[in-house]
């Protein structure tokens, strides 16, 4: 009977979980909008095009034809899943958002098999659901959370394979370890933490297991490479410049997952306390002292994401490594729970925690009605507002690129990347353009602004629980509302500042 009641209780988690993220809708917390840059490569594939970006063209290299700065798996899985179901926002965001309840349901399997009751894992499940990070990354079409679902089955093979050692579970492990990597790098050293640790442990023949479906997936990926060298060797270069640039401050808050404090668009995202990092330090102490409740191998993999993600300095990173830092959490509590002077405060300690982030998605909720009001708004008149046949440079949060490319098809598009792009390069798209719409902030850091705002510029104001900012169609050309459409282009009419 009360497995029978532990399973209503996940599914309970599991559906108000959507239902929450169908509430949310386009808002929550804005970041800087990728979702049509992974959209486009796998309708491009399904159509037969090829898997290139051209809504990035000219500011990455080759990137019309082949698309590279990212591992192929997730524009995979997103082109079958568009086959199905469409290339829509909507459609390519209920898929991250069955991957959100799914990696729900694969960690409460994993703190089972690492040994946590029912009520814990529970606990475990409930905390990562309302862990806004999670949330954002459940409600984007990015593919974060595909690469954390495969590395939870990866980690649970693996552990089935350490019980067992059982050569099919490594080899299963090895398997999703791959498509872990090949779906994006930020899994990297947890995959590989786990196969040096198995060559540590002279575990040669499991390691080779482990191994052998990596080695194939990364000959795969290099085939893909190879048609175009140089265009591979430019994206990945210009990313991983991305993420060496910060000052020493701004690295130390990525270490501490306070990624949010970094300036970005003049507020401060909401940031739990930096617990995972104090965590794994009483851990590595604990080992050393044999009174974790971790094993090696599981602090090892644990401390391999942790460090991965916070080097990857993006909030969607810290959303990714949240259920394994529950987990971790989980098992210490677990821990205190056997001593009988600490269980009631262990227990106090959790109900604390779930109120105060109920009280985080609480703010959250009641927040989204204007957020959706100002996004509908921003949305509408920005349509009507573009001059026809207009050229557009986009780095806008909230995105308007699905929304324009179809009601507005005669507009030319270009999404600017959120990776390096060369200064000559800018510099001859803000000659070809007409408009910028984002944040004004951005586009002069950027050199594209260098001149007085036209007087018909536009802002739209956007209201956040956690503060507002200013999005701005910002003209690039001497006058480029000559051919404003005064009612009569297309059915768009005038829509003055």
């Amino acid at each position: 009977m009360r497995r029978v009641w532990w399973l209503f209780a996940l599914v309970g988690i599991g559906i108000g979980f959507l239902s929450l993220l169908c509430y949310y809708g386009d808002t929550l917390l804005p970041h800087i909008p990728d979702e049509g840059l992974f959209i486009q490569p796998a309708q491009n594939l399904t159509e037969g095009k090829g898997m290139g970006t051209p809504l990035l063209d000219g500011l990455l290299p080759g990137i019309d034809q082949r698309t590279y700065w990212q591992p192929p798996v997730y524009f995979l899985a997103l082109s079958a899943w568009g086959k199905l179901f469409g290339f829509d926002l909507l459609s390519a965001r209920w898929f991250n958002r069955l991957l959100g309840v799914l990696g729900l349901l694969l960690l409460f399997t994993l703190a089972r098999r690492w040994g946590l009751p029912s009520g814990v894992s529970l606990f475990c499940v409930l905390w990562t659901a309302l862990d806004l990070h999670y949330q954002y990354d459940a409600n984007i079409a990015r593919m974060d959370m595909l690469n954390l679902v495969f590395l939870l089955a990866s980690v649970m093979a693996f552990t089935e394979g350490m019980k067992s050692q059982s050569e099919l579970a490594f080899l299963t492990s090895g398997v999703f370890g791959a498509l872990a990597v090949l779906t994006h790098l930020v899994s990297v050293p947890a995959v590989f933490a786990l196969l040096i640790y198995l060559a540590v442990r002279r575990s040669i023949k499991q390691a080779v297991w482990f191994f052998l479906p990596l080695l194939l997936g990364l000959l795969g990926w290099l085939a893909y490479a190879l048609q175009d060298w140089t265009a591979f060797v430019g994206q990945m270069a210009l990313q991983f410049q991305r993420k060496e640039t910060g000052s020493l401050d701004v690295h130390i808050l990525h270490l501490l997952f306070l990624q949010g404090l970094t300036p970005l668009f003049g507020f401060s995202p909401v940031n739990q306390p930096p617990i995972w990092l104090g965590l794994l330090c009483v851990t590595t102490i604990a080992l050393k002292r044999r009174h974790s409740p971790l094993t090696d191998w599981q602090a090892l993999f644990i401390g391999a994401a942790y460090l991965s993600a916070a080097a990857g300095g993006e909030t969607w990173y810290v959303g990714w490594f949240a259920p394994l830092g529950y987990l971790m959490a989980g098992l210490w509590g677990n821990a205190f729970l056997h001593a009988a002077k600490m269980r009631a405060i262990s227990l106090a300690v959790a109900l604390l925690w779930s109120g105060y982030q109920a009280l985080k998605v609480g703010q959250t909720f009641t927040g989204v009605p204007a957020m959706q009001s100002d996004i509908a708004r921003f949305v509408k008149e920005l349509t009507q507002i573009l001059p026809q046949k207009s050229t557009v440079l986009l780095h806008s949060v909230p995105d308007p690129y699905p929304s324009l490319r179809h009601l507005r098809p005669d507009l030319r598009l270009y999404q600017l990347s959120p990776t390096p792009m060369k200064p000559e390069t800018l510099q001859n798209l803000k000659r070809q353009a007409d408009f910028f719409v984002g944040l004004r902030e951005w586009v002069g850091r950027q050199g594209i602004l260098n001149r007085a705002p036209h007087p018909k510029d536009r802002a739209w104001t956007m209201r956040t629980p956690l503060g507002a900012y200013r999005l701005w169609l910002v003209s690039l050309s001497p006058d480029p509302y000559q051919t404003y459409p005064r009612g009569n282009a297309k059915g768009f009419k005038e829509v003055r500042p």
